[in-house]
């Protein structure tokens, strides 16, 4: 007959006092989520509640493995060995706050069950911000505006620190022309758009130049800045560290 864990639970941090950046947890059955007000990340406390009818009294007193994997359970994210007993503290960042939920289990045997729903999934919740922002010659490269100048029809990446975005879809992305240098007014007119995806908190995209070049009135140097769309609202732009509309 199986023996182990059969069902963890957590405590809530809201509740206790101690923690100011966590404004509620929110429980759905085997499903939380964590709605987060401040500060760069959180810890949930979670602890084994409940043992498979044939786990021994020796086996509960045994090292348990805890599991962070992905939403779908396809990939094991990482894995921690504590003393029977003690809490496991799973770290929520804002970067992985959005569509996409952990699944946190526990385990004797330091595996997977797949044959029953033990764990728990946990979704963090916060405000979209862009924290970072890179323009780079190929993908993951350094930075180039401070001394390099585009060219139409240059490869150009873009990548994109965000929070609360996670898991988003065709994220709009909007390329404005600076009529005045190394300024944004709101007469700039909007010269391109495209869609991205936010994987791990990030965006990396390739942005294609060429389509800019019949759109203005060229002069021998451009200056140009992009905004990011709400994704859930698709109407107001996502804000930067400072609260400020991001310009890239």
């Amino acid at each position: 007959m199986p023996r182990g864990v059969a069902k963890i639970s957590y405590i809530d941090p809201s509740k206790t006092g101690n923690v100011s950046n966590i404004q509620k947890v929110i429980p759905y059955s085997n499903r939380i989520e964590v709605k987060i007000s401040t500060f760069q990340s959180v810890e949930i406390p979670f602890f084994v509640v409940q043992w498979l009818n044939d786990t021994k009294n020796s086996d509960k007193l045994k090292p348990v493995t805890w599991l962070e994997q992905t939403e779908n359970r396809k990939n094991i994210i990482s894995t921690t060995k504590i003393r029977s007993g003690f809490h496991f503290f799973f770290t929520i960042k804002r970067k992985y706050c959005g569509l996409k939920s952990h699944y946190i289990e526990a385990s004797l045997s330091g595996y997977q069950d797949f044959n029953r729903e033990t764990g728990i999934y946990v979704r963090g919740i916060c405000d979209f911000k862009i924290t970072d922002c890179t323009w780079s010659l190929f993908k993951y490269g350094p930075d180039i505006r401070a001394e390099h100048k585009c060219f139409y029809g240059e490869k150009i990446w873009l990548r994109l620190q965000t929070e609360g975005m996670n898991g988003y879809k065709n994220v709009k992305i909007e390329v404005y022309r600076a009529l005045k240098k190394l300024e944004n007014t709101p007469k700039d007119p909007l010269v391109a758009t495209f869609t991205a995806s936010v994987i791990n908190g990030e965006i990396n995209t390739e942005v294609k130049t060429t389509a800019w070049y019949n759109i203005i009135d060229r002069q021998p140097e451009e200056y140009f800045y992009l905004r990011v769309r709400n994704p859930e609202n698709k109407i107001s732009h996502v804000v930067d560290i400072n609260g400020k509309y991001f310009t890239g």
